[in-house]
């Protein structure tokens, strides 16, 4: 599901691309909602809006994505060693 939501978000940003880059040459600044609405081309307003609420679900899902990450490598991962514990190592190296 997220690798299709994210084919589908560069897709959306591809076609936006080519728009986006004509006016930010032209008013020196990247476009908003508020340009996009102001076109009034359904094409555009239709393609952002989609761009747009699949941005803000997949930057949800990654956080989801990070936070599950996180909890399982606190469940699989060993836990690093403390100072104290690093010491000893070192010490059994040298003896060895």
């Amino acid at each position: 599901m997220y690798q299709r939501s994210l084919r589908e978000y560069r897709t959306l940003r591809e076609s936006l691309q080519g728009w986006s880059d004509a006016f930010a040459e032209q008013h020196h600044r990247r476009p908003d909602r508020n340009d996009v609405l102001a076109t009034r081309i359904p094409w555009l307003v239709d393609t952002f809006n989609q761009y747009t609420l699949l941005k803000r679900s997949l930057v949800q899902s990654t956080s989801q994505l990070r936070g599950a990450l996180a909890l399982t490598a606190r469940r699989e991962l060993p836990r690093p060693l403390g100072p104290g514990e690093t010491a000893a190592l070192r010490s059994l190296d040298a003896e060895l």
